[in-house]
């Protein structure tokens, strides 16, 4: 048998979800399987709050476990039942846990990573999403004013400059940096005209989508 650990972040997550118990983890995933594609994994977590009962920490924690094992079944390089067997074989290890029947759970397991649904859409949804080498956090645009002075020897304020500087923030391997670009009046118009542009582009997509009933996944920030 494949021996698979599992990473600390997702421990807490996987303990938590043996510890739901038999019932209460068919719950789950019969929730998991019926909620809408494209869900933010807040909005998931609200969903497994609101019918299941749980804390939003828990429901926090499970989902991220359950989308790393939806993202590891994909990448590993062996079969579907030895994946589950070693997940199932690797929880035994973890402390804190109550895991009466592993066969039931080996079960349920094998169920949910090989049935496609919405969560597992959504997965792969937000695999493609942060797949980028730079992913984009959020922007803002500083504009200031710049004095230019005269030559002579009394300073004066002969003329000004509006400069407007765009402040873009984005997430590079795991870590948080920012780029300043300088624009000017013109720049920020092509800026303008290439983003409607890309919004009539959208909007021409999503109704050639619509129309051929295609499920369009549209997170929000």
């Amino acid at each position: 048998m494949v021996k698979i650990s599992i990473p600390e972040d997702y421990r807490k997550g996987f303990a938590d979800l043996i510890n739901l118990g038999d019932d209460k983890r068919s719950n789950l995933f019969q929730v998991l399987s019926e909620i809408e594609v494209g869900l933010q994994p807040s909005e998931i977590a609200a969903e497994l709050c609101q019918k299941l009962g749980l804390d939003k920490e828990t429901a926090d924690g499970i989902i991220r476990t359950l989308f790393s094992l939806l993202t590891g079944k994909d990448d590993a390089p062996i079969e579907l039942e030895q994946f589950v067997k070693g997940v199932v074989a690797a929880s035994r290890s973890l402390e804190n846990i109550e895991l009466k029947d592993s066969e039931i759970f080996e079960k349920q397991m094998h169920e949910f990573l090989s049935k496609p649904s919405a969560f597992s859409l959504t997965n792969k949804a937000i695999d493609l999403i942060t797949e980028r080498e730079k992913i984009w956090l959020s922007s803002r645009v500083i504009t200031d004013v710049r004095p230019i002075f005269g030559d002579g020897d009394e300073l004066k304020f002969e003329a000004s400059l509006i400069i407007h500087n765009l402040k873009v923030q984005f997430k590079e391997n795991k870590r948080i940096k920012e780029f300043f670009f300088a624009l000017d009046s013109e720049d920020l118009t092509n800026l303008k005209e290439q983003i409607i542009r890309a919004e009539e582009k959208e909007n021409i997509l999503k109704s050639i989508l619509n129309e051929k009933a295609v499920k369009i996944v549209d997170f929000k920030n």
